[in-house]
């Protein structure tokens, strides 16, 4: 008799509450944090030990469990408003039963029914990711019975293993109704009644995964429906007959199955002819599902997370701003508004705050959309906007761009976004003070304010939004301008965070890891002292260093991949050396080094661009990587593809990782949570913390992701915990307010310091002060100190980026002075800026507004109208866009002859045009670095002509080197083209007698350290080896300027080039194969549609025509013909290879087989 609902919430609400049972699932969880093999260390707290433990967590969780089903059961009579809310205790019920047996005893005959039974309670409650992580392979091997390995497969997405093992368990003839029968009628045979009914509840309980499988393939209602009442008559008899484990199998495939359809992107994607959507939508959608289903593994459905989202992804009008935990499923959402936008035969433009970050997401929307035929490419470079990059920009179907790239081409040419139907903006969370955020939130600011903003979709990813902040609020109001709706806000994640600290006891020679939520629980010896090895003649660890190097052998030893992370870039490659010197010495023995087949390509291009004997090459020796924004881009694409492929144990990473780039790790340990800016060590910023700690925890890997400080010395111990954890708790309250706000009043707090006026005052000065920006106390101050990182923060920046949002902002640029202060407020009316200073007190507000008044006004009053629209086509502020225009008859000259040089592929004239230019606009700060290695011009020329840069950086002692690096990376790649650029678009601009002889010559060599475009193009294409672009495009004679003529040399060459006694070198070989035909099924290709008519050979007659049919492939070629429930009717040999592709398959009355084919060709 079936309890009352009520009843069972009232008691389900009272077991999921932290203090149940004597916090017994903290308890649980704890001990899982520390245990091994169903061993707790020496010294944890006694109540971890206890023996009684494990027996607790099973009861209270299959207790909770059992209730939360039933409370499913009721609510499916329930309205959708007035359901129970069931989540909460089936993750309970799921973390009780996982934290009883998960590193428990391995030889326990019941752990892999129990993690069979956690991992479904985890998916029911909305973690599919937890549910995959919780069943490696190795798990389905515990005695598993045939029922319980179909759920746990059907829980991984092994489908094609599931399919495989149903079609068996059909095949099987000890499992026909005659073999029963024959048994049962055999006196001599022990098979009973019971055991003929286990067969049958088994059978029947395959045929429902069977039809299941096919409903949820092709879309299928009645399919659906008629495998859940298959189910449900399992799971009647199951209970009729007391067949526990049965019961439990069966009752949670029901749940997980009636979720899977309702999650289904079959369902949750609207389709058919009564919904307003264009022709080619219902097609683009079944290939998209067919594409996704035919994955290894299958996307047959969505998150919890993503399920509000997509149900509004197909609405062109409506702008979204997603708020999403990192590894959340952001991504799919914003591929569901491209689909909607392919269907409009509109374009996509996809913004990522950073060219490493573009890169990896064009790769995975190529993955996507690039088999259902649409054009994904990205913007290269790091600056500037060249001719190639708006023909791209205007031409292809989705395109990816940092907002440097995308706002300098809308500068030039604003009609290449007229067929753009979506503008999704990742990482939406990037509006700050820093000058990429400034730009970012006056570039959306640009756009809003379009008159055919309306006919342009925006939307809007990130992980950093807290719901609770009024200026989230803002922010979303802001970006929907107004429009009525909600921001959609998940706090889900896939997988568990942890924060720790593992501290160092000098006396005992331990480090104790200690977590810093729930229990609490700890491990005292987690890390002990190890004696002295070879040349070493002191135990190790010996400080803070070694000890971080200990911290992260030590989670590698339990299977871990971690990643250290330092706010200093400068100090990546000093510890990644260190930790070549501990491996040398026999240290790291618990780091897994990669096979040399996985580290071939990362080493060829470490040889030639950093040298065999670089830190970062040596490090990756032994399985550790470093990536930091100075190290040449096509080294850190190997690492993040290492790591990607979990072929690294260790990864030492910089600030870049806080921006975005996905290199998700179990356990990351903070090498330092200090920066050095200003002259003093500064804590980061509470969004750098939770971006970057939102790296720890990898989706379908890891069911934890630990965060850790490390801390060696005691002394300083104390305040560095109080820090992590303010960090903590701060992070989870921290505000989005407009950057340009912050920028203002950093302005005003510089002006107040300089001009020593009191707060009070200031008000009055910035409106009585007509010459306030021309007073020499507000001259720039040199800083020398060589432990600040590179850049140029203070006043000097602040008015630069303030400058260029005044450029951009105000329309026309010819607008009269008196008319600013009208201009300037309609302008704003509706921004972010405006929105935050509503929240703020009077006073400041008005000063914001005097001050940003008073800087329009006075740019206005001192410069001419062409020079404001120098600065603006260049993207630059009032200083270095008027250094570039007073000099510009000269400087266009030089790019000129640069040009000539380049189209000419005369290596020493490109050489000496790079130098003339650098040496003209580097003395004006924003195009120069401020630590110049030795003799640049020579780095600078050497570059250009295509020496291969670790001969540049050979001879150079280590802090020479990084600052090599950092030039090309940082002066010549992004500054020096900037400068190139935008000489070029402000002689276009002016009608420069001489802008027709400018082209891309000057910002390909530059960018890429080619002197030839044709082996720039190569470069840009993915080729790795400058040196070996520049033989092969020689060696061959290739004379193709764009993307066009490149495709054609490619294939007038292609035997050639697949030859490898054509080239000079393995490495360039080895290189090219990776560029022309990387390895993996994972390479998109353009999906196609075909039609095969095939025969079979049938098992027992011709089925009739128009029964559903499938195909499911075997080896090679060779296939199964089996009915919807899976059971197999014949075999066929098919003319092409099934693997990979989407089949449907139909039957005529002859026999005939017709199978529909979508697939690569």
């Amino acid at each position: 008799m079936a309890r009352d609902p009520e009843a069972i919430n009232s008691a389900l609400s009272e077991l999921v509450q932290p203090e149940a049972r004597g916090r017994l699932l903290a308890l649980g969880l704890a001990r899982g944090m520390v245990w091994t093999n169903g061993v707790v260390p020496e010294g944890v707290p006694e109540r971890l030990s206890s023996t009684t433990l494990t027996p607790d967590l099973l009861d209270f969780g299959y207790g909770i469990l059992a209730l939360a089903l039933e409370l499913r059961d009721a609510n499916r009579d329930r309205a959708a408003d007035a359901q129970f809310q069931t989540n909460e205790a089936l993750r309970v019920a799921a973390e009780a039963i996982e934290s009883a047996v998960r590193r428990g005893d391995p030889n326990d005959g019941d752990q892999g029914r129990h993690l069979v039974i956690s991992a479904a309670a985890f998916h029911l409650a909305g973690y599919a990711a937890r549910s995959f992580s919780l069943l490696p392979l190795a798990a389905l091997d515990r005695n598993l019975a045939s029922h319980e390995r179909c759920l746990a497969h059907l829980l991984r997405r092994d489908l094609i293993v599931l399919r495989s093992q149903i079609i068996q368990w059909h095949s099987d003839p000890a499992h026909s109704d005659d073999a029963v029968a024959g048994r049962l009628s055999d006196e001599d045979d022990e098979f009973y009644p019971e055991d003929a009914a286990l067969i049958a509840l088994n059978t029947e309980y395959h045929r429902a995964l069977g039809l299941a499988d096919t409903a949820l393939r092709v879309g299928n209602r009645a399919i659906f429906d008629a495998a859940v009442a298959v189910l449900e008559s399992v799971v009647s008899s199951a209970g009729e007959i007391g067949n526990v484990p049965i019961w439990w199998v069966a009752t949670l495939t029901l749940h997980l199955l009636r979720d899977l359809w309702d999650q289904s992107l079959h369902v949750v994607l609207p389709s058919g002819p009564d919904i307003d959507v264009p022709a080619r939508w219902n097609d683009l959608r079944r290939d998209f599902i067919a594409l996704l289903g035919a994955r290894k593994p299958p996307h047959i459905e969505l998150w919890p997370s993503q399920i509000a989202a997509a149900k509004r992804a197909t609405d062109p009008t409506d702008d979204l701003v997603i708020a999403l935990p990192t590894s959340a499923g952001k991504t799919r959402i914003a591929e569901l508004c491209i689909l909607r936008a392919l269907a409009d035969e509109r374009r996509t433009i996809y913004v990522t705050p950073l060219r490493a970050l573009s890169a990896q997401v064009e790769r995975v929307l190529a993955r996507t959309f690039v088999p259902l035929g649409a054009a994904v490419t990205s913007l290269y470079g790091a600056s500037g906007a060249t001719l190639i990059d708006t023909e791209t920009l205007a031409s292809a179907d989705i395109v990816v761009a940092t907002p440097e790239k995308l706002d300098f081409a809308l500068r030039q040419d604003t009609n290449v976004l007229d067929d753009v139907a979506l503008i999704v903006f990742d990482e939406g969370h990037m509006i700050g003070v820093g000058s990429r955020e400034i730009r970012y939130e006056v570039l959306i600011q640009r756009l809003l304010r379009r008159p055919d903003a309306a006919n342009r979709r925006i939307v809007c990813l990130s992980a950093m939004f807290n719901p609770e902040d009024p200026f989230f609020k803002d922010f979303g109001d802001w970006l929907r301008s107004d429009e009525p709706g909600d921001s959609v806000h998940v706090q889900w994640r896939p997988t568990r965070q942890r924060f720790a600290t593992l501290d160092w006891n000098a006396r005992t020679s331990t480090g104790m890891l200690s977590f810093v939520d729930g229990e609490q629980p700890y491990v005292p010896r987690f890390i002990s002292a190890s004696p002295p090895q070879k040349r070493r003649q002191k135990p190790y660890p010996q400080n803070d260093k070694e000890f971080c190097i200990c911290a992260a052998n030590a989670f590698a030893r339990d299977g871990h991949t971690v990643l250290v992370y330092f706010p200093q870039r400068n100090q990546v490659e000093p510890l990644a050396s260190e930790f070549r010197k501990m491996s040398d010495q026999g240290y790291l023995l618990n780091v897994k080094v990669p096979k040399p087949e996985h580290l071939a390509v990362a080493k060829a291009i470490g040889r030639e661009w950093l040298g065999d004997d670089h830190a970062a090459v040596r490090a990756l020796e032994v399985g550790v990587g470093a990536h930091h924004g100075a190290l040449p881009r096509p080294f850190l694409n190997a690492i993040e593809q290492l790591l990607d492929a979990r072929k690294l144990s260790i990864v030492v990473a910089s600030p870049t990782l806080a921006q975005g780039i996905d290199l998700a790790c179990s356990v990351l340990i903070f090498r330092s949570l200090k920066r050095y800016e200003d002259g003093d060590w500064r804590p980061i910023s509470l969004a750098e913390f939770s971006n970057v700690v939102g790296r720890a925890g990898r989706a379908y890997v890891d069911l934890d992701g630990i965060a850790v400080v490390p801390s060696f010395d005691s002394q300083s111990r104390s305040e560095l915990h109080r820090l992590f954890k303010a960090l903590i708790e701060k992070s989870r309250g921290q505000r989005l307010l407009s950057g340009l706000a912050q920028l203002i009043w950093r302005i005003s707090e510089e002006l107040r310091e300089k001009l020593n006026v009191k707060k009070d005052a200031m008000l009055e000065y910035v409106l009585n002060q007509d010459d306030l920006w021309d007073d020499v106390r507000l001259a720039v101050a040199e800083s020398a100190d060589e432990d600040e990182e590179e850049g140029e923060d203070g006043l000097e920046k602040y008015l630069s980026d303030l400058d260029v949002a005044l450029f951009s902002l105000v329309e026309p640029l010819e607008t009269e002075v008196e008319e600013l202060a009208t201009t300037l407020d309609e302008i704003l009316k509706d921004s972010l800026w405006k929105r935050t200073l509503a929240r703020v007190n009077e006073d400041q507000r008005n000063l914001e507004v005097a001050l940003l008044q008073s800087r329009a006004s006075w740019l206005w009053r001192n410069m001419t109208e062409t020079q404001r629209k120098a600065c603006f086509y260049s993207g630059l502020g009032r200083k270095p866009g008027l250094f570039l225009h007073e000099q510009l008859d000269d400087l266009v000259e030089v790019l000129c002859d640069f040009q000539t040089a380049v189209v000419a592929e005369d290596g020493d004239s490109v050489a000496e045009a790079a130098t003339k230019l650098a040496q003209r606009v580097m003395p004006e700060r924003f195009f120069s670095v401020r630590k110049l290695p030795e003799n640049w011009e020579d780095v600078l020329a050497e570059w250009v002509k295509g020496t291969a840069f670790s001969e540049i950086l050979d001879g150079r002692k280590a802090t020479d080197a990084q600052r090599t690096q950092a030039f090309i990376q940082d002066g010549v790649v992004f500054r020096l083209v900037w400068a190139a650029e935008a000489v070029r678009v402000q002689a276009i601009a002016s009608d420069h007698p001489r802008h027709d002889e400018l082209g891309d010559g000057p910002a390909f060599a530059l960018t890429y350290g080619v002197p030839t475009v044709p082996a720039a193009l190569l470069c840009q294409m993915g080729f790795s080896s400058r040196v070996g672009a520049l033989w092969v495009t020689r060696q061959l004679a290739a004379s193709f300027k764009d993307n066009e003529g490149l495709k054609e040399w490619l294939r007038e060459n292609d035997a050639m080039l697949e030859d490898s006694e054509f080239w000079e070198s393995e490495d360039h070989f080895l290189l090219w194969r990776h560029a022309a035909a990387p390895s993996g099924d994972e390479y998109p290709r353009l999906w196609n549609h075909k039609s095969y008519d095939v025969k079979a050979k049938w098992n027992a007659g011709i089925p009739t025509e128009g029964t559903l049919t499938r195909i499911i492939p075997g080896s090679g070629r060779a296939a199964t013909v089996c009915a919807g429930d899976l059971s197999p009717l014949g075999t066929v040999q098919l003319p092409f290879d099934p693997h990979g592709a989407a089949l449907d398959v139909s039957v005529d009355s002859s026999g005939q087989i017709t199978i529909n084919y979508f697939g690569t060709s």
